[in-house]
């Protein structure tokens, strides 16, 4: 896949993520992990596309499964699954048959090359074109872009999908914690129970008047009063203890 649909790709992500109110600086604001794979994944391309190296299979698949370990390790931004299923996809053919499938008539109809040049055509690098033996040959190379005169794979597209898509969602805005004018974090009412100043009262009340606009200071004391001796003597009144409170 060559450069321009990637460009493509992230004028459209930058479009969505515009008319959704979004903003190309949030994008700095993006927590991306382990960058250095991408730099393997775009050195494994450009040593395939301009050198003739014998173990080019090798250098693609090390590369495809650079960008699948970057999608895994950045799939908490919104998109990047789609990323990681569009390398995905790329990877398994090249696994399978050891390069990538290039289907013949794509090539023509991409105008590449003429319909009479398959008959003796062979590539070279980390694809093949595709045969009977070919195995996922869907998930090769087999749709023809004639505006750009490359042949994609679906793979590709999802790819492309889901990096325009990580794009429009970096734009979003954050919500910011709000500041006070002296530079400290300001509390977000929530409705919590919890107490955030003051001393919490007790669970257990002193007193009946704890908790109106007089308390008493103090817990009420109790005195031990018993009925007089002839009202004890009494079979009618037993014996019992009266507590008082003290004013």
């Amino acid at each position: 896949m060559s450069f321009a649909p990637l460009v493509v790709a992230v004028l459209a992500g930058i479009a969505v993520g515009w008319f959704n109110g979004g903003h190309l600086s949030e994008l700095r604001r993006l927590q991306i992990n382990s960058p250095l794979l991408v730099a393997a994944v775009i050195g494994s391309g450009l040593a395939i596309d301009h050198y003739d190296i014998a173990v080019a299979p090798l250098v693609a698949v090390i590369g495809i499964v650079a960008g699948v370990g970057f999608a895994f390790r950045n799939i908490h931004l919104a998109g990047m699954v789609v990323v990681g299923i569009g390398i995905f996809a790329n990877l398994l053919p090249v696994v399978l048959n050891g390069a990538v499938p290039v289907r013949a008539d794509a090539l023509v109809d991409a105008e590449m090359i003429e319909e009479a040049d398959i008959a003796g055509l062979s590539i070279n690098g980390s694809r093949e074109l595709t045969g009977d033996s070919t195995i996922l040959a869907v998930l090769g190379d087999t749709i023809p872009v004639r505006l750009t005169s490359q042949v994609m794979s679906y793979g590709d597209l999802i790819l492309l999908v889901g990096l325009a898509d990580v794009i429009a969602n970096g734009m979003r805005r954050r919500k910011r914690r709000a500041r006070s004018r002296s530079g400290q974090s300001a509390l977000i009412a929530r409705g919590s129970p919890d107490q955030l100043w003051g001393i919490a009262p007790k669970p257990t009340p002193e007193s009946p008047t704890q908790y109106s606009a007089m308390p008493d200071s103090a817990a009420p004391a109790t005195v031990p009063v018993r009925t007089t001796e002839a009202m004890s003597d009494s079979p009618l009144i037993p014996d019992f203890d009266v507590a008082t409170q003290s004013r």
